[in-house]
């Protein structure tokens, strides 16, 4: 596994982060720290991980953390943003 695998459901409410690194990234920090999603560092974790997402408790609570940090006009913001220095 090198890089980033990252996927949501067709919502938009769950990501899942895999990094063949052992240094997190800013992206694998907010993931693990927010508990929006789970960083997988060797193969075997992903199964590990998909286990524990079969638990409909962890997978709700996973669930809840991502509806708290989303923020779903991110993209339209930014342009905004970049609209008032044009």
């Amino acid at each position: 596994m090198r890089g980033f695998l990252r996927s949501q459901s067709p919502a938009g409410e769950f990501c899942f982060v895999g990094n063949g690194s052992t240094r997190p990234s800013g992206n694998v920090k907010f993931v693990e720290d927010a508990k929006v999603g789970f960083v997988a560092r060797e193969p075997e974790k992903v199964v590990e991980i998909i286990k524990r997402l079969q638990n409909p408790a962890e997978l709700n609570a996973v669930l809840r953390n991502v509806k708290k940090t989303r923020k779903p006009n991110a993209a339209i913001d930014i342009a905004d943003c970049i609209l008032k220095y044009l």
